[in-house]
């Protein structure tokens, strides 16, 4: 399984930008993936042993949408970087 997303500045700030995404993303994801473990835990009804394949992917694609969302509302706190959606 795939991921890709692309956080690229043109700007004067590009290199800053990628450096940023690169620090944050890996930890952000897999806190996000971590938390949603602990909830399945606790949790009966999150059951991943059905059909377990599509269940997971559509797990993973959530959390990693949402990590994406926030690492660009992370680099959007900065103002001299002009982040574009």
């Amino acid at each position: 399984m795939i991921f890709c997303g692309i956080f690229d500045g043109h700007c004067p700030w590009g290199h800053f930008i990628s450096k940023n995404v690169r620090e944050s993303m890996p930890s952000s994801l897999l806190r996000s993936w971590q938390e949603t473990l602990a909830e399945a835990s606790v949790n009966p009804d999150l059951d991943f042993e059905s059909d377990k394949k599509h269940n997971r992917f559509d797990i993973w694609e959530r959390k990693y949408t949402k990590t994406c969302a926030a690492v660009d509302r992370q680099l959007e706190q900065h103002r001299k970087i002009d982040a574009v959606k």
